[in-house]
């Protein structure tokens, strides 16, 4: 397993769980600033071939169906304005299994590297479109990962 991760001691001593928290801060960007901050590094010396953002959306009850035709919209157009995103892709839950815990939506972004997500998170023109984009959510999940 390779990449950032956040580290948190939830105690002291030889007992102390390790937990893992989000790269970065809440919100749209920031790596987290935190002296446990490690690099993890994989077992082989393989380099990630690419680094997947994928965020899982509930829209609240009263977004209409033309507002998340907008913010899909808007979203994809993010692609040719912000260099470090390579693709969006996006889809809707096919309702196959009872285990999506009410996300409807998912929105998943590939970057060449950590840096260039980094780079993505920090832009003015992704705050803008967050700014939008999040008093719509009923709740939301992002995980982020590295693809070997």
């Amino acid at each position: 397993m390779g990449g950032l991760f956040l580290k948190r001691r939830d105690n002291e001593g030889p007992q102390a769980k390790v937990s893992s928290l989000p790269l970065y801060k809440k919100g749209m960007g920031e790596l987290a600033e935190h002296a446990d901050i490690e690099k993890v590094t994989n077992m082989s010396s393989t380099k990630p071939k690419a680094v997947k953002h994928t965020l899982f959306v509930k829209f609240k009850d009263d977004v209409t169906r033309e507002q998340i035709e907008k913010i899909v919209n808007d979203f994809t157009q993010l692609v040719s304005q912000v260099e470090p995103l390579k693709s969006l892709h996006w889809g809707t839950n096919l309702g196959i299994h009872d285990l999506n815990f009410g996300y409807t939506h998912a929105f998943e972004t590939t970057f060449d590297d950590l840096e260039g997500l980094q780079e993505y998170l920090d832009s003015p023109i992704v705050n803008k479109f967050a700014e939008g984009f999040l008093p719509t959510m009923a709740q939301q999940f992002v995980m982020d990962y590295e693809l070997y």
